[in-house]
Protein backbone atom coordinates (compact mmCIF):
# COMPACT_ATOMS: atom_id res chain seq x y z
CA UNK A 1 0.00 0.00 0.00
CA UNK A 2 0.50 3.46 0.28
CA UNK A 3 1.85 5.45 3.52
CA UNK A 4 0.49 8.26 3.32
CA UNK A 5 -3.13 6.95 2.19
CA UNK A 6 -2.71 4.36 5.19
CA UNK A 7 -2.16 7.34 7.77
CA UNK A 8 -4.98 9.15 6.22
CA UNK A 9 -7.69 6.52 6.62
CA UNK A 10 -6.73 4.59 9.49
CA UNK A 11 -6.05 7.86 11.49
CA UNK A 12 -9.48 9.77 10.28
CA UNK A 13 -11.37 7.18 8.87
CA UNK A 14 -14.33 8.72 10.41
CA UNK A 15 -13.72 12.09 8.99
CA UNK A 16 -12.36 11.40 5.23
CA UNK A 17 -15.33 8.56 4.79
CA UNK A 18 -18.23 9.09 2.21
CA UNK A 19 -19.94 13.11 2.03
CA UNK A 20 -18.97 15.51 4.37
CA UNK A 21 -21.00 18.47 4.86
CA UNK A 22 -18.78 20.46 6.55
CA UNK A 23 -16.40 20.26 2.69
CA UNK A 24 -19.05 20.92 1.12
CA UNK A 25 -20.55 23.93 3.09
CA UNK A 26 -16.81 25.53 3.13
CA UNK A 27 -16.44 24.80 -0.70
CA UNK A 28 -19.77 26.06 -1.78
CA UNK A 29 -18.91 29.48 1.02
CA UNK A 30 -15.43 30.28 -0.70
CA UNK A 31 -17.19 29.73 -3.84
CA UNK A 32 -19.78 32.00 -3.66
CA UNK A 33 -17.82 34.61 -1.69
CA UNK A 34 -15.39 34.58 -4.99
CA UNK A 35 -18.02 35.38 -6.77
CA UNK A 36 -19.64 38.18 -5.28
CA UNK A 37 -15.76 40.14 -4.96
CA UNK A 38 -15.52 39.31 -8.57
CA UNK A 39 -18.54 40.42 -9.53
CA UNK A 40 -18.30 43.88 -7.19
CA UNK A 41 -14.68 44.31 -8.44
CA UNK A 42 -15.56 43.44 -12.26
CA UNK A 43 -12.80 40.89 -12.04
CA UNK A 44 -12.25 37.88 -14.50
CA UNK A 45 -12.33 34.54 -12.20
CA UNK A 46 -12.86 30.69 -12.88
CA UNK A 47 -13.89 27.55 -11.49
CA UNK A 48 -12.15 24.41 -12.98
CA UNK A 49 -12.34 21.03 -12.79
CA UNK A 50 -8.58 19.38 -13.53
CA UNK A 51 -7.79 16.03 -14.30
CA UNK A 52 -5.09 13.52 -14.94
CA UNK A 53 -3.65 10.63 -14.15
CA UNK A 54 -0.79 9.58 -11.56
CA UNK A 55 0.55 6.06 -10.98
CA UNK A 56 2.39 4.41 -8.28
CA UNK A 57 1.00 5.71 -5.51
CA UNK A 58 -1.98 3.75 -4.93
CA UNK A 59 -2.23 -0.32 -5.04
CA UNK A 60 -5.18 -2.27 -5.14
CA UNK A 61 -5.59 -4.12 -2.62
CA UNK A 62 -8.44 -6.31 -3.59
CA UNK A 63 -6.74 -8.04 -6.78
CA UNK A 64 -8.40 -11.06 -6.99
CA UNK A 65 -11.85 -9.84 -6.64
CA UNK A 66 -10.90 -6.71 -9.54
CA UNK A 67 -9.67 -10.01 -11.40
CA UNK A 68 -13.32 -11.81 -11.47
CA UNK A 69 -14.93 -8.21 -13.10
CA UNK A 70 -15.93 -9.16 -16.40
CA UNK A 71 -13.82 -6.72 -18.10
CA UNK A 72 -10.50 -7.12 -16.16
CA UNK A 73 -8.88 -7.74 -18.90
CA UNK A 74 -9.75 -4.69 -20.56
CA UNK A 75 -8.70 -2.43 -17.70
CA UNK A 76 -5.31 -1.80 -19.71
CA UNK A 77 -5.90 -1.83 -22.83
CA UNK A 78 -9.28 -0.39 -23.42
CA UNK A 79 -9.31 3.81 -23.36
CA UNK A 80 -12.86 3.74 -21.61
CA UNK A 81 -11.14 2.50 -18.38
CA UNK A 82 -9.24 4.45 -16.26
CA UNK A 83 -6.60 1.67 -16.21
CA UNK A 84 -5.65 2.87 -20.14
CA UNK A 85 -2.15 3.79 -20.47
CA UNK A 86 -0.68 2.49 -17.28
CA UNK A 87 1.76 -0.08 -18.79
CA UNK A 88 3.07 2.83 -21.23
CA UNK A 89 4.04 5.31 -18.26
CA UNK A 90 7.45 5.62 -16.97
CA UNK A 91 8.96 2.90 -14.45
CA UNK A 92 7.54 -0.52 -13.92
CA UNK A 93 4.49 -0.70 -11.65
CA UNK A 94 3.75 -4.31 -10.13
CA UNK A 95 0.63 -6.05 -11.05
CA UNK A 96 -1.22 -4.37 -8.28
CA UNK A 97 -0.29 -0.65 -8.99
CA UNK A 98 -1.35 -1.12 -12.34
CA UNK A 99 -4.76 -2.05 -11.88
CA UNK A 100 -5.99 1.33 -9.73
CA UNK A 101 -8.32 3.93 -10.72
CA UNK A 102 -5.15 6.91 -11.23
CA UNK A 103 -7.24 9.44 -11.83
CA UNK A 104 -7.03 12.15 -9.81
CA UNK A 105 -9.09 15.63 -10.23
CA UNK A 106 -8.35 19.11 -8.91
CA UNK A 107 -11.34 21.72 -8.10
CA UNK A 108 -9.16 25.22 -8.57
CA UNK A 109 -10.81 28.66 -8.13
CA UNK A 110 -8.84 31.29 -9.63
CA UNK A 111 -9.37 35.26 -9.82
CA UNK A 112 -10.55 35.82 -6.19
CA UNK A 113 -8.01 38.72 -4.98
CA UNK A 114 -5.87 38.14 -7.86
CA UNK A 115 -4.65 34.24 -8.04
CA UNK A 116 -5.01 30.86 -7.27
CA UNK A 117 -7.52 31.51 -4.50
CA UNK A 118 -7.81 27.21 -3.51
CA UNK A 119 -7.32 24.24 -4.82
CA UNK A 120 -8.48 20.73 -3.62
CA UNK A 121 -7.57 17.32 -5.20
CA UNK A 122 -9.04 13.89 -4.40
CA UNK A 123 -7.96 10.49 -6.00
CA UNK A 124 -11.19 9.08 -7.87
Amino acid sequence: GNRLYDAMTVANHNLLFGFSSTMTNHLTTKVNKCVDEAYLDLEDGSLAILETKVWGFSSNRSLSAHKRNPDHKDWLSSPAFPGHGGLNEKGALNEEDLHIDPRLRAFVITGCGGGTSGVIGAFS
